[in-house]
């Protein structure tokens, strides 16, 4: 049993290993971390972070940041195209083992519909905000479209769902595995 426990702990602790590591080193390398850091006012929260946000957000959050900080915000944007993929693998790969592992007989593709789904939208955030960002550099809030930044909101919104979702997941199929292989 204590072997199944600590199996399932790594498997747990894996994808959010992978999260932090990436998350960190993308922030640090796009420099980005340092923009958030010198952002004035200082309670301008990111987008990828929020669970909506309109165009007054998002010249708030852009104009905090600055002109350097916006070119931060940019390089971290085309950085962040390839994490959906690592983080993204990660869960599949944990979701997988653990559904496996359980003898559950769920379906897999059930299972990986969350993960898939928060890897949408984040592509899909992040290609619309790359978009609009550069027409804020070029022109200000004015240049900004309405409903590119509705869409993008939702994208982060059906994003951050389909991650907690997944981690969820995550949750409920190592207790499975762990009550269902300490049963038998």
């Amino acid at each position: 049993m204590a072997l199944n426990i600590v199996k399932a702990f790594v498997v747990l602790v894996f994808p959010v290993v992978v999260f932090f590591a990436f998350a960190n080193r993308q922030a640090a390398h796009s420099g980005r971390d340092l923009a958030l850091k010198n952002v004035s006012p200082t309670d301008a929260k990111p987008l990828n972070t929020r669970l909506h946000y309109d165009v007054n957000d998002v010249d708030y959050f852009w104009g905090a940041l600055g002109k350097d900080g916006r070119l931060a915000e940019q390089r971290f944007l085309k950085e962040d195209l390839t994490f959906p993929l690592f983080y993204g693998g990660a869960l599949m790969l944990s979701l997988g083992w653990l559904l496996w592992k359980s003898g559950l007989s769920w379906s897999p593709w059930l299972v990986m519909l969350p993960v898939l789904l928060g890897m949408i939208g984040d592509w899909t955030e992040n290609v619309i905000q790359l978009g609009q960002l550069q027409r804020y550099i070029d022109s200000g809030k004015s240049a900004l479209d309405p409903g590119a930044i509705l869409r993008s909101s939702l994208a982060t919104d059906l994003k951050l769902v389909g991650i907690a979702a997944s981690d969820v997941l995550v949750i409920v199929l190592a207790v499975a595995f762990v009550w269902r292989t300490t049963s038998r």
